[in-house]
């Protein structure tokens, strides 16, 4: 589902230009967040990555994108 929905986002917006981190929170040893600006043709997608840290590496749990920064979920 996620390749389907970013795939048919860079239909919308465009080449991807770069990407810049917004910011980052580890929230505790194991838990952290990650927000990343995605510069495009047309306009920019926040990607915002939740981490987990299962036993020695580092894994995504949770992945959310949208054109507008003030819609990623807290």
């Amino acid at each position: 589902m996620l390749n389907a929905q970013t795939a048919s986002a860079m239909s919308l917006y465009g080449k991807i230009n770069g990407w810049e981190l917004m910011s980052a929170d580890n929230m505790s040893a194991s838990y952290g967040q990650a927000i990343y600006l995605l510069r495009t043709d047309n306009a920019p997608l926040f990607f915002k990555f939740d981490f987990y840290k299962a036993k020695d590496r580092w894994v995504v749990v949770r992945i959310f994108f949208n054109d507008t920064y003030s819609a990623l979920p807290k």
